[in-house]
């Protein structure tokens, strides 16, 4: 089981906190966000950040991405060093890049709404219309912008 973080746009769902139905409307622009160690982050570093609109963090990875391939070299570190700069470079990647996405989305107004423990998004999505009694229409893994709706998908 995995545990996903919904956000919400500010203003969205108001009264949200409190117990009972909510308008299916107020779920517009909903994000999940899977917890734990991202391996497209791993994998792809600024490419992730960039297709998040997360400039900053992007920009960040390729400094950081440039000073763990450059500063072996530079030294005149063994193969082995190399490697390794750039496996912990990798790791450490996998492991802020939701982080980073969580702080992005929180800067452009959104704010966490509930945390789900669900399978995969469909099921998350399931328990979080149960729980409140609407009927969410999220965006699933993307800003609303960018991203398709449940209704999307292909099945």
């Amino acid at each position: 089981m995995r545990r996903y973080a919904v956000y919400l746009p500010h203003g969205a769902a108001p009264g949200a906190e409190a117990a009972g139905p909510l308008d299916p409307g107020a779920f517009s622009g909903l994000v999940l966000v899977r917890e734990g160690f991202s391996w497209s982050g791993a994998a792809l570093g600024p490419v992730y950040a960039f297709s998040r609109g997360m400039w900053t963090a992007g920009l960040g990875a390729l400094a950081l991405l440039s000073v763990a391939a450059g500063l072996p070299e530079i030294l005149g570190l063994d193969p082995a060093s190399r490697a390794l700069a750039i496996i912990g470079y990798t790791i450490l990647c996998g492991v802020s890049a939701r982080d980073a996405w969580v702080a992005s989305l929180e800067s452009r107004g959104y704010r966490l709404f509930d945390v789900v423990i669900a399978r995969d998004e469909a099921e998350a999505l399931i328990r979080l219309a149960q729980r409140t009694g609407a009927e969410p229409r999220p965006t699933l893994g993307r800003l609303p912008e960018m991203s398709r709706t449940v209704a999307d998908t292909p099945t």
